[in-house]
C-alpha cells in the first residue's frame, strides 16, 4: 500500500491520545490511516500496526541544533513521507519533536494529551505566554517557514489547527473559533462494531486477566514526576508517604509508561501493574476499585464512578507546585 492510499494520518506519543482517536474514529477510517509514533508509544504497540512509518531515531542533537533539525525535517518530508495525498486528513499532538514536520502548513485536528490540557497550558503552563511573546521574533518565522503554525503555537494554539478532540469539553478562551469534537468514550465504545473493538484489544494488548490483577481495593495511578521535575530519590519518597496511608496488600499500582521507577522493590506486597494499557481504556473494559488514588493525575477519574478519589493535589511538594501550578481534579459532570 503506498503512501497516496491513505487518506489520513494519527501521530500520536501517548497510549492515550492513540486510544481518543482509535475509539473515536470508524474502524474503515482506522484502516485508511497512516499511523507515526513518537517516542511515548513503545514498541510493543506500534508493533501491532501494520499501517504505520517509522521515522529515525533523533539523538538530542536535533532538539538543540536549529539547523541540523532542518536538515532532519527536509529528509523525513521529501523522503520518509513523500507521496502522501496532498488533501490527507492529519489528526496529530501538536507538542512533539516531529510534529511541525509532518503537519507543516496543513490544517489539522490536535488530539488532546490529557482531559482539560487545553485549559491548563492557557492558565497555567508558563510556555503559552512565553510562545505568544516569541512570534514576533527572526526566530520565530524562520521556523514557521519550515513547520507551520505550530512553531511556537502547540497544544493548538495556531490557525491551522481547525479542531480538537477531547474527551471532555474544554472552555479555554483560545480554542474559541475551533470546532471542538467530544469524544465520549464509553458511549462510543458501546456503539462500536465487535470487529473494531477486537482490533483495539489487541492494539493494548488487553486481556481479561488484566482486569483480575488490577481489580484492588485501592489503586494508585503513578505520574513520571521522576525525571520531569523530581530527583528519583525525591520521587520514592513521595509515594512511600503516600502509599504508607493504605494496606499494601490491598494496593495495586498502576504504573504510568514514562514512569520507571523500580516499585516492586519498594513496595513488595503491593501489585504493580506495568502494562501500556490506557487507564481510560481499562475503566471502558470494567475496572472496579474502592478508591483511586493519585497526585493530579485525570486517570483516577476513569474507573467506576462509585470509586472515592484521593486527589493529593501538588502542593505536596514545592518543586512540583513551581512547575504546575494549582491543579484542580477535572470536572466530571
Amino acid at each position: 500500500m503506498t503512501l497516496k492510499c491513505y487518506s489520513r494520518i494519527c501521530f500520536v506519543g501517548t497510549q492515550y491520545a492513540l486510544m481518543l482517536y482509535l475509539i473515536h474514529s470508524s474502524f474503515k477510517e482506522i484502516k485508511d490511516t497512516l499511523f507515526i509514533f513518537g517516542d511515548g508509544i513503545d514498541h510493543g504497540t506500534s508493533s501491532r500496526f501494520k499501517n504505520k512509518i517509522s521515522l529515525i531515531d533523533k539523538p538530542n542533537i536535533f532538539k538543540k541544533n536549529d539547523i541540523i533539525g532542518i536538515i532532519y525535517s527536509l529528509y523525513i518530508r521529501f523522503f520518509k513521507l513523500r507521496g502522501l495525498s496532498k488533501k490527507i486528513e492529519i489528526f496529530a499532538q501538536d507538542h512533539l519533536l516531529d510534529s511541525g514536520t509532518i503537519i507543516r502548513n496543513r490544517e489539522y485536528t490536535l488530539i488532546e494529551d490529557s482531559a482539560h490540557k487545553c485549559s491548563y497550558y492557557e492558565h497555567d503552563d508558563p510556555n503559552f505566554s512565553v510562545n505568544r511573546k516569541l512570534r514576533g521574533s527572526l526566530r520565530y518565522f524562520i521556523k514557521r517557514f519550515f513547520y507551520g503554525g505550530t512553531a511556537y503555537g502547540s497544544i493548538g494554539d495556531n490557525e491551522q489547527c481547525k479542531a480538537v478532540l477531547m474527551s471532555l469539553y474544554d472552555n479555554a478562551d483560545y480554542l474559541k473559533g475551533k470546532e471542538i469534537i467530544v469524544c465520549d468514550l464509553k458511549k462510543d465504545w458501546d456503539n462500536s462494531s465487535t470487529e473494531k473493538q477486537d482490533y483495539i484489544k489487541q492494539v493494548f494488548d488487553f486481556n481479561k486477566d488484566d482486569l483480575d490483577a488490577l481489580n484492588r481495593d485501592f489503586i494508585v495511578f503513578t505520574q513520571p514526576l521522576y525525571p520531569d521535575v523530581l530527583t528519583k530519590q525525591e520521587h520514592i519518597q513521595l509515594y512511600k508517604n503516600l502509599i504508607d496511608n493504605y494496606p499494601q496488600s490491598s494496593i495495586v499500582i498502576k504504573v504510568h509508561p514514562r514512569d520507571l521507577v523500580e516499585y516492586e522493590k519498594y513496595f513488595p506486597d503491593a501489585v504493580v501493574f506495568r502494562k501500556q494499557i490506557p487507564s481510560q481504556f481499562l475503566g471502558l473494559m470494567g475496572l472496579h476499585s474502592k478508591k483511586a488514588i493519585t497526585f493530579f493525575s485525570s486517570a483516577v477519574y476513569s474507573i467506576n464512578k462509585d470509586a472515592e478519589i484521593d486527589w493529593i493535589g501538588t502542593e505536596i511538594h514545592p518543586k512540583l507546585y513551581a512547575r504546575f501550578g494549582h491543579c484542580a481534579p477535572p470536572n466530571h459532570d
